[in-house]
């Protein structure tokens, strides 16, 4: 007795291989099973043929194996998700899903093959597809690298070289090549340069093998703008290292060693140019180089004023002398001095029982007569003492000296 609210249904089968009913084989809600294939049919209210269910023929992963997922409820209607047991594929589905998962080549939207072959993975974006897929192992010192905005790829990284012409080396915090560096080479200027941090960079340290530099400095210290810097330059005030404030020299080494303090140009030693209210030196005591040796007065000797201020002969003299001053062996003292300039040197000689005296004075080989204290020169010496003479060398043209002399006895 059939349930109320239902009608009695007839069912029908078949055994043809792939044999399906049609709507005009079946009444509807009619039932036909086609015992080859293992599929059950019904005809809907709509009178279309639907494949109700089919018997499973293999395990998962099978070559004929599906799993179907159909959000509409209906199994063996289109399905939204697939697995065949090779490729899994989603339909249907709005987005970045869409696609097959296995696939070799993406459809728009879609994902593509993962192969676990070695390498590392990448990224490949084109046309709103985005493709996940392992890239080859990259080799020692490659780096992953954007080639061309759409591809991540291992390179080898460029060497930056220094030797074109026209080759910058830049380092910028901004991250901003080309813009305001603050470390920068220039090999076309020779140029390299350090700057302080900021948009207005507060100190500069600048560095040049070639007179690049406006004021042909090689090595710059810039501090502010008020110009103070240590430099080393190529062509100015005979190549020195200084040190300037506010555009002028405070502190100048030159190459010969002379050391000037407020002068761009000192000719000798320490210079210092001091001012109308200050004085140029100052110190609390000052050592003389003396040179001391066993050597008796006579004949011409050579007083070398570089290489000390006292000459001390310590053996008895045996003759009157000549004093030959002079700069060094090599060096006259008309080069050593400049016009204005004065120098003061002493010389001690020893005598014995038998007393000698300086008896001439000569300057770079030519004799000069010496201004002497008292206005009388000596004629002899002081026996059984030391004689001191010291000489007041002034210049007062090229080759010009004036001498201011004196003795005195010491017993």
């Amino acid at each position: 007795m059939s349930q109320s609210g239902y009608t009695p249904i007839l069912s029908y089968s078949s055994a043809t291989a792939s044999a399906v009913p049609l709507a005009a084989n079946l009444s509807q809600g009619e039932l036909a099973v086609n015992t080859n294939d293992g599929k059950l049919f019904y005809k809907d209210s709509s009178g279309v043929v639907q494949t109700m269910a089919s018997k499973a023929t293999g395990a998962i992963g099978g070559s004929t194996t599906q799993v179907q997922f159909n959000n509409s409820g209906v199994l063996g209607g289109s399905a939204n998700l697939t697995f065949n047991g090779t490729t899994l594929t989603a339909a249907g589905l709005a987005g970045p899903h869409n696609g097959t998962v296995g696939a070799t080549t993406p459809a728009t939207g879609a994902f593509t093959t993962v192969t676990a072959t070695g390498g590392v993975d990448k990224l490949t974006t084109a046309s709103g597809v985005v493709s996940v897929a392992a890239s080859a192992a990259p080799t020692a010192g490659q780096v992953l690298t954007a080639t061309s905005g759409t591809v991540a790829t291992w390179q080898t990284p460029t060497t930056v070289s220094v030797a074109g012409s026209d080759t910058q080396v830049q380092y910028n915090n901004s991250g901003a090549f080309g813009a305001s560096s603050n470390f920068t080479w220039n090999n076309s200027t020779k140029l390299m340069y350090l700057q302080g941090p900021g948009t207005s960079l507060a100190s500069t340290l600048q560095i040049s093998d070639s007179a690049a530099l406006s004021d042909t400095r090689h090595i710059k210290l810039t501090r502010s703008s008020a110009n103070a810097y240590i430099g080393i330059a190529a062509s100015q005030a005979n190549d020195p290292l200084w040190l300037s404030r506010s555009g002028g020299y405070d502190l100048l080494i030159d190459p010969s060693g002379n050391v000037g303090v407020g002068t761009t140009s000192p000719t000798s030693g320490l210079q210092t140019a001091g001012s109308s209210s200050k004085s140029a030196f100052k110190t609390p005591n000052i050592a003389e180089v003396n040179t001391v040796s066993a050597t008796a007065a006579s004949g011409t000797i050579q007083y070398d004023v570089t290489t000390q201020s006292v000459l001390y002969y310590t053996s008895n003299a045996s003759a009157n002398w000549t004093v030959n001053f002079r700069g060094s062996s090599g060096t006259s003292l008309n080069t050593v001095m400049q016009t204005g300039e004065s120098i003061s040197v002493t010389f001690l000689a020893t005598q014995g029982a038998t007393a000698y005296y300086n008896s001439a004075v000569t300057i770079d080989g030519t004799s000069v007569t010496p201004k002497w204290q008292g206005g009388t020169a000596p004629t002899s010496g002081n026996a059984s003492s030391i004689d001191s003479y010291n000489y007041v060398i002034i210049k007062v043209g090229s080759g010009s000296f004036t001498v201011l002399a004196s003795v005195t006895k010491f017993a």
